[in-house]
């Protein structure tokens, strides 16, 4: 299934060396819905986030998922309020699912969960930034992003380049927006993702650039006459 337009190219990741960032265009409530697929590449002992808002220091109604030193983080919160999902194996070189919904958070994967209703967390009316988080920026993978608010309000992530210049990013399919880097250097890109195998072979073994159809027509198996 064709998820992005043609002009794009869908890849299995894309990564922060350190230095890049997305910026959404919207921040935080508790109300929200979110399904991610990261990992973090920085050291354990290293906090870092791959979701957060820009204000982190300047306010505490702060919301992120990432690493906290030894333990996999949910939510920030005040310091005395950090939600951790311990021990840590987000850390493990490995893209994990994340969920937030219902002031829970999960690692899918792992089968690991954290209640958060206890906790007196608020909004954020900052623009959350995917790879940032605690004022730096975090090195790291996005697989998927996705993000629900109660207004309706949302986003679908798909990593990808745009075929035209070979700039990595995100494509909304939603918005039908694409968003790039918003930091510093180049994002890296993972292995392209093809619609069939069919696509993959053609690609590969005969070098060609596949050419989709624009968003008007629906691709099918084949078509047959009848003879007339």
């Amino acid at each position: 299934m064709v998820r992005i337009p043609s002009e794009y190219q869908e890849v299995e990741w894309i990564e922060s060396t350190g230095g890049q960032y997305i910026d959404l265009p919207f921040g935080f409530d508790p109300t929200d819905k979110i399904e991610t697929k990261f990992s973090i590449t920085d050291s354990r002992s290293t906090d870092r986030y791959i979701v957060s808002p820009i204000e982190w220091n300047t306010n505490n109604n702060r919301f992120a998922m990432g690493v906290h030193a030894v333990y996999a983080v949910g939510f920030g919160g005040s310091t005395t309020s950090t939600t951790r999902l311990s021990p840590n194996t987000n850390n493990d070189g490995h893209i994990h699912e994340w969920h937030y919904s219902n002031r829970l958070f999960e690692i899918v994967d792992l089968g690991r969960s954290k209640d958060v209703s206890a906790i007196n967390f608020g909004s954020t009316t900052a623009n959350l930034h995917l790879f940032y988080g605690y004022s730096t920026n975090t090195r790291g993978k996005i697989a998927t992003y996705y993000h629900k608010k109660a207004d309706g309000t949302k986003v679908n992530l798909i990593p990808c380049y745009r075929k035209s210049d070979n700039e990595i990013g995100m494509y909304d399919t939603v918005t039908k927006t694409f968003f790039t880097n918003q930091g510093t250097g180049t994002f890296l890109k993972g292995g392209n993702v093809y619609d069939t195998e069919y696509d993959k072979n053609i690609e590969i073994n005969h070098g060609e650039t596949i050419v989709r159809l624009s968003d008007e027509y629906q691709e099918v198996e084949w078509i047959e006459s009848t003879g007339t």
